[in-house]
């Protein structure tokens, strides 16, 4: 195989007419192939397997926590766009202008409230709750605390658990 990269390269390099010799890079592709072949039967990628078996178990449970964690979002997040929607749609609102760009910025469509529940959930909360807290009502206080509490511990918690689970079920 090696011989033969290096003779079509010398080919390439004589000949004016050869176009396009990308396809010899693929050709390295085999020798890569060839590696990966002799690491399978290695005792050093016997961990490699292992976490490649439990990536592969864990593909249905995956598709299925992303699934019940896209419901759970959306009904939230439709439960505060319908809450923040009538501040946005009334023009003779007492919010100010920056207040409501602020407040459509963050939960002014579908995709967008989507987007900061899934923020509120797995990253910095604190500045999507505080423009409905400081602003429109501190109520929403006692939503953000049962929300993190409820999807972000439980939730979650159940989720991590199944998935250590399938992988001790994979390996078994």
């Amino acid at each position: 195989l090696d011989f033969l990269v290096v003779g079509l390269g010398l080919y390439a390099l004589a000949d004016a007419s050869f176009q396009n010799p990308s396809y010899m890079r693929m050709l390295r592709l085999a020798k890569i192939g060839r590696l990966a072949g002799a690491l399978a039967n290695s005792p050093a990628a016997q961990s490699l397997q292992m976490l490649l078996k439990c990536i592969g178990n864990c593909v249905n449970t995956l598709s299925w926590s992303v699934s019940v964690l896209m419901v759970i979002q959306s009904i939230m997040g439709l439960t505060i766009s319908s809450l923040v929607q009538n501040i946005l749609d009334d023009p003779d609102a007492l919010y100010p202008d920056d207040i409501r760009q602020t407040l459509f910025y963050y939960y002014g469509t579908f995709s967008k409230t989507i987007f900061t529940m899934f923020e509120i959930l797995f990253a910095n909360w604190i500045p999507c709750a505080r423009i409905l807290i400081d602003n429109v009502s501190e109520y929403f206080s006692l939503f953000f605390i049962f929300y993190r509490c409820l999807v972000g511990f439980a939730v979650m918690s159940v989720i991590s658990a199944v998935f250590v689970w399938m992988s001790l079920h994979a390996l078994a």
